[in-house]
């Protein structure tokens, strides 16, 4: 190998050729000579630099293949040092458990990753500790969502089986959450899971059922078959689809007599499907999607269930509850959420005395004669609220419909209690600025408006409709952010001792902090999820009412571009 780079003329300071090669005469018998020498040692060494030249790929292959080698071993050694093989066994078993069974306290719950079986399957592979973990922890193998519906006939008694042998692995006494899709004709083999779910009646703590109503009336007719047999569920989720008549006795309730929690759902208006919600006196929790069972039907339920704390409403969004509907007293309510109501003539049918959280995710989807609907029937929230508002600690609304500042102006007069507030609204105008809007400005700014609130949440407003009535009040224009930032300005400071906010509101970030008996003032939290500083659309005074914001003592901005608290 040629291991010197200097070139054959740079050599030497005397070259014997350097004579001649400048001009044209004849060279001697000496210097002919002497330059067929130097042509045969450049060739040589050119020859040579060649060959090395060509051999640079295979070299390179070979260095790049040992570059790869080492770098996998040195990966499998480190691996070695990784802070999870240090974990001792009880904290894989808990954050497997936190990954395979999240809990199923949700009315659209579905074959989500978190309850699918394949998805622990992959966690089992991660290692053979965490196979071994997996494999010797009984609680891991206790929830299960099925759907038949992507089994073909001659494969369900196989996926049975393969339910069955899962939960045998949670051993003879744990509870068991089962989710299962049945929306097949009913045949011997269904016949067959019904047994099977009959003899975990006392084990299956939570049900979800999605199936036809057909299949529905199968399982009440074995349950009424059972002689008597009740199961220790406490929760049952059931959304049904098709016309077939349920069972009108009380055979849910028979058989089902721990229930604490009932999600229904139905694609249709039979008022046969209520049937469900016969008896239930201690029921705790509430889901009722009414979209397409008729809302008076459903009120003139609800009134037996005198000890419900959280209830869950999804009304039909053209269709309002009628003048007609019976009212409910619900003395022990604390929760209460409604979806796509089209009007607020709901909230008159419901006394709700404890009420301390209440969202309205209205639909703002609606056509022009839901915007109407909402505006007209407003004082009727605005009544519903002067009865339970001063309990009401966290309100969440979508105020796509309101149509002027004294709207908002009367709802948050009537929340003088509230301490977390998301709206996607604020006191703005579209006219331009005078000395007199000015004034109104800082005279709304300085009312006592929200004197116990420690998070707000503005949130971007959702698409407006292109049948829209009216300028919409929500607009990000400029006087919406110098009036919210003149909002918070004209909060006074909390004091020292305002600390302990109850609630959910208790686990929002830097509001309490209790170490070393040191006790900090609450913040305000604000929450802007459609604003973030250096993204397009973000005009200067947004930009300004943020820097204002920042400028707070005692408000803590979190700016993010997804609404987090959306119902």
């Amino acid at each position: 190998m040629i291991s010197n780079d200097t070139p054959p003329e740079s050599q030497s300071d005397y070259d014997p050729l350097a004579g001649i090669t400048g001009n044209n005469l004849p060279p001697t018998l000496e210097q002919s000579q002497l330059a067929s020498q130097k042509l045969k040692d450049i060739d040589t060494e050119l020859k040579q630099l060649q060959a090395e030249i060509e051999a640079l790929p295979s070299q390179l292959s070979r260095l790049q293949s040992r570059c790869k080698i080492l770098e996998t071993k040195r990966e499998e050694i480190s691996a070695i040092l990784s802070p999870w093989r240090k974990l001792p066994p009880e904290i894989v078993a808990n954050t497997l458990q936190v990954a395979v069974n999240p809990g199923w306290d949700d009315y659209f719950v579905s074959a989500v990753h978190s309850t699918n079986r394949r998805l622990f399957k992959n966690l089992r592979a991660v290692c053979r500790m965490w196979r071994e973990v997996a494999f010797s922890t009984p609680s891991l193998w206790t929830n299960v969502w099925i759907d038949f519906d992507e089994y073909r006939t001659e494969q369900v008694a196989d996926a049975i089986r393969g339910v069955q042998k899962y939960f045998e692995r949670a051993g003879p006494s744990l509870p068991l959450q089962l989710g299962f899709k049945w929306r097949k004709k009913s045949n011997p083999v269904s016949d067959t899971w019904l047994e099977y779910l009959l003899s975990q009646r006392s084990r299956l703590i939570e049900i979800t059922v999605k199936s036809t109503t057909s299949y529905f009336r199968a399982f009440e007719e074995r349950l009424k078959d059972s002689d008597g047999a009740t199961w220790e569920t406490r929760y049952l989720n059931v959304r049904l689809r098709g016309g077939t008549a349920l069972a009108t006795s009380d055979v849910i309730d028979a058989s089902f007599p721990a229930l604490q929690s009932i999600h229904i759902s139905s694609d249709r208006d039979e008022s046969c499907h209520l049937a469900i919600l016969a008896g239930h006196p201690g029921l705790a929790k509430l889901h009722l999607n009414m979209a397409k069972i008729n809302q008076d039907r459903c009120f003139s339920r609800l009134g037996g269930f005198k000890h419900i704390y959280e209830l869950t409403l999804t009304t039909c969004a053209y269709q309002s509850i009628s003048n007609d509907a019976p009212s409910c007293e619900l003395p022990d309510l604390q929760y209460l959420t409604i979806r796509d109501p089209c009007s607020f003539t709901v909230l008159s049918k419901i006394r709700a005395p404890s009420l301390s959280d209440l969202r309205i995710a209205t639909s703002v989807h609606g056509t022009p004669s839901v915007q109407q609907q909402l505006w007209t029937t407003f004082p009727q929230l605005i009544g519903f609220l002067q009865e339970a508002g001063p309990k009401i600690q966290d309100f969440y609304l979508r105020c796509w419909f309101m149509q002027d500042d004294e709207a908002l102006r009367r709802l948050l007069e009537a929340l003088p209690s509230v301490r977390r507030l998301c709206l996607d609204t604020w006191f703005t105008d579209d006219s331009e600025s005078t000395s007199e809007d000015d004034d109104r400005a800082r005279t709304i700014s300085n009312q006592s408006l929200l004197p116990n609130v420690r998070e707000i949440c503005q949130h971007l407003p959702e698409e407006i409709p292109s049948r829209w009535t009216g300028p919409p009040p929500f607009v990000r224009n400029p006087r919406f952010w110098r009036s919210f930032a003149a909002f918070l300005h004209s909060r006074k400071p909390a004091s020292e001792s305002d600390v302990g906010i109850p609630g959910p509101t208790a686990k929002a970030p830097g509001l309490v902090n209790h170490s070393e008996g040191i006790i900090s003032k609450p913040k305000i939290l604000v929450y802007l999820p459609d604003l973030e500083e250096g993204v397009y659309g973000v005009d200067d005074t947004q930009l300004e009412a943020v820097a204002s914001i920042r400028e707070l003592n005692g408000a803590s901005i979190i700016i993010q571009n997804k609404c987090t608290c959306d119902v």
